[in-house]
């Protein structure tokens, strides 16, 4: 007998990052219709409370990160700086198989960057628009990304 039949099966780890209301629905539907279809798996998140409601562990609350335009985020700069650290030191302690970015695009993208650097394994869920800004901005997410779901 080999000490391979012993082995617990690996569960799947997953770690969920929304910084908007829109982004916090979407990522308890996709919580709720995840549990349904695997046996198990461990997840937690940065979302509201969409997320918090649909079970999900919330590590970093984005309740107050959802902005628009240049003056909410440089109002805003302090609190997404800090939450940017707490997901980043989250990803490194609960090390998930899969980051899910749902929206949310430069700071998706700068996680997106940190975890790949980790060789976890990043799927974009509710991308951004990558082709109507920013010439070769699409190759860059092509950088930083193994998938994209886009609706």
């Amino acid at each position: 007998m080999n000490g391979l039949q012993n082995q617990p099966e690996s569960i799947p780890r997953i770690m969920m990052i929304a910084g908007e209301a829109s982004g916090d629905l979407h990522g308890a539907a996709l919580y709720r219709a995840l549990k349904q279809r695997m046996k198990s798996f461990e997840c937690i998140a940065m979302g509201g409370v969409a997320m918090r409601d649909a079970g999900l562990q919330i590590v970093v609350d984005s309740t107050a990160l959802g902005v628009i335009g240049i003056w909410d985020v440089l109002t805003h700069y302090i609190p997404i700086r800090v939450a940017l650290q707490r997901v980043k030191k989250n990803l490194d302690s609960f090390s998930p198989d899969l980051l899910i970015c749902i929206d949310y695009k430069e700071f998706n993208f700068r996680i997106a960057k940190y975890a790949k650097s980790r060789g976890i394994k990043v799927l974009f869920y509710v991308s951004p628009q990558v082709w109507a800004w920013r010439p070769g901005r699409v190759d860059k997410y092509g950088e930083v990304i193994d998938m994209m779901a886009v609706i």
